[in-house]
């Protein structure tokens, strides 16, 4: 029953550190600032429990958590660039860093605005009286503009987010309109697009001269002439046409023409007229008659003078018929006997004939032959030869001749 006590040693237990690491976030983590982060460890402690987990952001304590899992959020977090790292303490007080995850939280980028665009009404034919209505609106932001486009060039602009566009005097086309929206960001959004044609409006033409009903005398001279209008662009050129031929095109306003030489017949006339863009119009036809020229005819065809003196002046006018005024006159003595007669005034178709002594004995009787030619407009020439015939009276004037 011999005991033996042996001696007392002092026994040391090292402690283990816990170990920790983090889960989320990872490093180089990104986030839209108001953030929120949440912060999940991975920790550990071989030979005893875990009894705190403390999280740092740039130095800075934001959190401690004693229980598990020892999750922890940070809410709100502005913009910045962020240092975090988590710290574990067991129950023995031993603590150790996790490795600093880096993140990063910047502002949320900017949402595009939303547009669309209706058409409400087209009157068709221009100038057109055109609507559109529109619509725009942003998610994170206001609409400060709102522009129409026409297959890409600004029409006008609205600072409402929704309204209407009331379009005047649209010429006339394929337009293919769309609206842009821009927010207060400078983002912008382009609607689908709306397609509107606009039907051209014809020209207007009308002849003025000549009246339908008129005449003329061949070979003619017919003034044509015309009234001209186009509601939404301008007459480029007008073409008269007779019984369906082309005779003359114009392309200068007021597109008159003289249509000369014309022969006898019946013509119906009408003009064309055609716009900047090749709409074209025709008249209403107007139906004209060149009668066939009247035949020069000239009067008279003799002349008697009989009287005592033998110095006399005798006047006559040469009448005209027929032809186209004004008139040309022409003089020619043909004759080569007879008084000796001459004549003046050749020019204007009133000639005077004039007799005087030649010599002692000059011949008191006698006739002389003329040629009178007159020429009209057309250049069309007449003739008539006109005896004047003077005869001295020497047994009836006071008993005697002499002169």
């Amino acid at each position: 029953g011999a005991q033996t006590t042996s001696l007392a040693r002092s026994v040391v237990v090292q402690n283990s550190p816990p170990t920790i690491s983090l889960n989320t976030p990872l490093n180089g983590a990104s986030f839209t600032a108001p953030a929120t982060i949440n912060l999940t460890p991975a920790v550990a402690d071989a030979n005893d429990s875990v009894a705190k987990v403390e999280y740092f952001s740039n130095g800075n304590l934001v959190g401690t958590v004693s229980a598990s899992p020892f999750a922890f959020v940070m809410s709100n977090v502005p913009v910045g660039t962020y240092a975090i790292y988590a710290r574990a303490t067991d129950t023995f007080g031993a603590a150790v860093n996790s490795a600093i995850a880096t993140v990063q939280v910047s502002t949320a980028p900017n949402q595009v605005p939303a547009s669309s665009l209706n058409l409400t009404s087209n009157s068709g034919t221009a100038p057109a009286s055109v609507s559109l209505s529109y619509t725009a609106s942003d998610p994170d932001g206001t609409i400060t503009k709102v522009e129409l486009l026409d297959a890409g060039s600004i029409v006008t602009t609205a600072y409402q987010g929704s309204g209407t566009f009331q379009l005047s005097g649209v010429a006339a086309g394929l337009h293919t309109y769309t609206a842009k929206a821009t927010d207060n960001a400078g983002a912008s959004t382009v609607s689908s697009p709306v397609s509107v044609t606009v039907a051209n409006a014809l020209p207007v033409v009308s002849i003025v001269t000549p009246s339908s009903g008129a005449k003329f005398t061949a070979p003619a001279t017919i003034p044509l002439s015309v009234s001209t209008s186009d509601a939404n662009g301008y007459v480029a050129k007008v073409e008269y046409f007779s019984n369906g031929q082309l005779i003359a095109t114009s392309t200068t306003s007021p597109f008159s023409y003289s249509w000369a030489g014309v022969p006898a017949g019946t013509y119906s006339l009408k003009s064309r007229a055609t716009d900047n863009v090749g709409a074209t119009t025709e008249s209403a036809p107007a139906a004209i008659t060149v009668n066939p020229p009247i035949a020069l005819a000239l009067t008279p065809t003799s002349i008697n003078v009989s009287q005592c003196a033998l110095n006399f002046s005798a006047t006559s006018t040469i009448g005209v018929t027929g032809g186209t005024a004004p008139y040309t006159f022409g003089w020619q003595r043909i004759s080569t006997t007879g008084a000796p007669i001459t004549v003046s005034g050749a020019q204007t178709g009133t000639f005077k004939a004039s007799i005087y002594p030649v010599g002692d004995n000059p011949t008191l009787t006698g006739t002389s032959v003329f040629r009178a030619s007159v020429t009209d407009a057309a250049g069309v020439t007449a003739t008539k030869d006109i005896s004047v015939k003077f005869t001295l009276l020497t047994n009836s004037c006071g008993g005697g001749g002499g002169y």
